[in-house]
């Protein structure tokens, strides 16, 4: 059975098992921007600044997935140390589901105020006809990054961070890859510029989420995942939201007051 039993055994010793494939595993993931940050920063300063105007909302966006998918983690974990797996795998269905509706309500709300969010976020001048492709394909595979929030919460709570950071790994090496192709060109492929950046990162992701729900979804996984569990109960997801919501939340406020501070800057400036 893949994963770990976290209910016995020295906890300072779990708690490193845990810990350490998990801070590799951020690690991983915070150079998908920096790794875009790089490439697109040899384009024009306007290119880098477009970049990272846009990434303030999809902060927002991880920070609303995170918010799915630590309430469905917490509920996963609770009864995988209550044996029940057959709930869990019941709550960690669900909790794909409710993921995979956020996505959708992000993606047609964002998209309904896109050129709104990215003035207010400092996309001005010759800033915002570079950022509004990216933003735009970006959006668009938010799914991608609900999911990739997803799963890797779903592995953590059945204690199997490893199989997290080799993916992790994995993808952000098809990023370091993709990027410059996809940004400059190269042998015959066109250059798309700041939006080639965009492209290199959501294959990268799909890559991550193709492999990942592979192996989520074998019967030797603790909690495999069930497309049979993909509807929703809402006393289950009353409880993922009750948890989740505040966790949220708390994410969400750094973007945000980041966001307030770029617009009274250019309201002063």
């Amino acid at each position: 059975m893949q994963g770990q039993n976290l209910t016995t055994g020295p906890i300072p010793k779990q708690l490193w098992s845990l810990a350490w494939p998990m801070m590799l595993s951020m690690f991983f993931h915070s150079l998908y921007n920096l790794v875009d940050a790089f490439w697109v920063a040899k384009i024009s300063a306007s290119a880098i600044a477009a970049v990272s105007i846009s990434q303030i909302i999809l902060f927002i966006m991880i920070s609303l997935a995170m918010g799915i998918s630590v309430g469905t983690s917490v509920l996963v974990g609770q009864n995988i140390g209550a044996k029940k797996i057959a709930v869990a795998e019941r709550v960690l269905g669900q909790g794909f589901l409710l993921t995979i509706i956020a996505a959708l309500l992000f993606t047609i709300i964002i998209f309904s105020f896109s050129n709104e969010f990215l003035i207010i976020s400092g996309a001005v001048g010759d800033i915002l006809p570079l950022a509004t492709p990216y933003f735009t394909v970006i959006t668009a595979g938010s799914i991608l990054t609900f999911l990739m929030m997803m799963i890797s919460i779903s592995y953590n709570a059945q204690g199997d961070n490893f199989t997290m950071t080799k993916l992790f790994a994995l993808s952000t090496m098809i990023n370091l890859v993709l990027d410059p192709i996809f940004i400059f060109g190269f042998a015959g492929f066109p250059a798309l510029g700041v939006v080639g950046a965009a492209y290199a990162t959501l294959i990268s992701q799909a890559v991550f989420i193709v492999l990942a729900l592979r192996l989520l979804m074998k019967p030797s996984m603790m909690v495999p995942l069930h497309l049979k569990y993909l509807q929703l109960n809402w006393s289950s997801v009353k409880k993922v939201i009750d948890i989740g919501l505040p966790a949220s939340l708390n994410q969400v406020l750094n973007p945000l007051g980041f966001s307030a501070l770029m617009f009274l800057f250019l309201l002063l400036f």
